[in-house]
């Protein structure tokens, strides 16, 4: 592989992390899921206004649930991409990124989609229990597991090594504040990071293996 050809595999690689983001966004902005978690209406009025959306509540959800697994597989392909520049070691670093964050994305969308299984009464039971919180709080590990490895992968190939420093210390952010919306912070950071760094005729700093 070329130079040109490996920065224009790394350039697409870079962009499909931003779909996710495409995907997400628009559902946990929507104007229903902010008026599900309505801080100012009473428990009456959130639950009359769930009954009313409720099928758009459980279709936004287990959007929001697909989104993770978009970016579970547009992570997968950027640290296989990543590992290309150094192949070895950096493969078997990189295969593990993928399938942790493919497993968390799968995960992810089970927490989410769980929304079938409950009332509109029942899901803010749910939601607002322990046991709702540690359900999410499961699925999300495995992706932050790959957020660490590919931000050791990006640390180890300068690729920039900011970068690596950066993506775990997201990893960490939702835990902290339980909103998942970091991991696609994250996701833009390094789409937007490798659509620069590897625009065509830049020098990626090192020789792919022929």
């Amino acid at each position: 592989m070329t130079d040109i050809e490996l920065q224009a595999s790394l350039r697409r690689a870079s962009a499909r992390l931003l779909i996710p983001v495409l995907v997400f966004f628009p559902m946990i902005f929507n104007p229903i899921i902010v008026g599900f978690y309505d801080p100012t209406k009473s428990e009456a009025d959130l639950l009359a206004f769930r009954e009313e959306h409720w099928l758009a509540i459980r279709l936004l959800f287990t959007g929001i649930g697909v989104s993770f697994v978009v970016m579970g597989l547009a992570l997968r392909t950027w640290g296989r991409q990543l590992a290309s520049l150094s192949p070895g070691r950096s493969t078997a670093l990189a295969g593990a990124a993928g399938w942790a964050a493919v497993a968390g994305g799968v995960l992810s969308l089970m927490a989410y989609g769980s929304v079938w299984l409950w009332t509109p009464a029942e899901l803010a039971e749910f939601l607002d229990s322990a046991v709702g919180t540690m359900v999410f709080v499961v699925a999300w590990i495995p992706l932050s597991g790959a957020f660490v490895l590919l931000g050791i992968l990006t640390f180890q190939l300068r690729s920039p090594r900011w970068l690596g420093v950066v993506l775990p210390l997201i990893a960490v952010l939702p835990f902290a504040t339980l909103l998942p919306l970091w991991f696609f912070v994250g996701a833009v950071v390094a789409g937007i990071t490798g659509l620069i760094r590897y625009r065509t005729g830049s020098n990626t700093g090192v020789t792919a293996a022929a």
